[in-house]
């Protein structure tokens, strides 16, 4: 018997789009081109992203073939804890850091460049 989950992947991705879906269109310059899946920790998708040429282009419910980086978030309780933060991208890098999130780039060359983009984006984000 299967239990049920805590939050079901449709209202999750409903809080995420809701947050973030003013976004759209917006410039993320550390993100040239990436197709990004979003799971929860037992392999549940939850939602995807699309930059392209450094911006936010798109974002949708389930999961896109061929992703560039995969990320894996413990629970329904940490996607609440940054959605409803003032600054969430420090709530996300805060989350990162307590294991709560990870973050898996496809492929050598991803992983690299995730690095230092990790680097850069945690250094902004005390500006911000």
């Amino acid at each position: 018997m299967m239990l049920p989950l805590a939050y079901a992947a449709e209202d999750l991705y409903a809080k995420i789009d809701s947050a973030l879906k003013d976004y759209i269109g917006a410039e993320v310059p550390m993100y040239g081109n990436e197709r990004v899946n979003v799971y929860l920790a037992d392999g549940t998708p939850i939602g995807y992203a699309i930059t392209s040429n450094g911006v936010f282009y798109e974002m949708g419910e389930g999961k896109i073939d061929d992703p560039t980086m995969n990320i894996y978030i413990e629970d329904g309780d940490t996607i609440n804890s940054i959605m409803e933060a003032d600054n969430k991208l420090d709530k996300f890098y805060e989350l990162k850091g307590q294991g709560k999130i990870k973050v898996d780039p496809v492929g050598f060359g991803k992983n690299i460049k995730y690095f230092f983009t990790n680097i850069i984006g945690r250094i902004a984000s005390w500006f911000s």
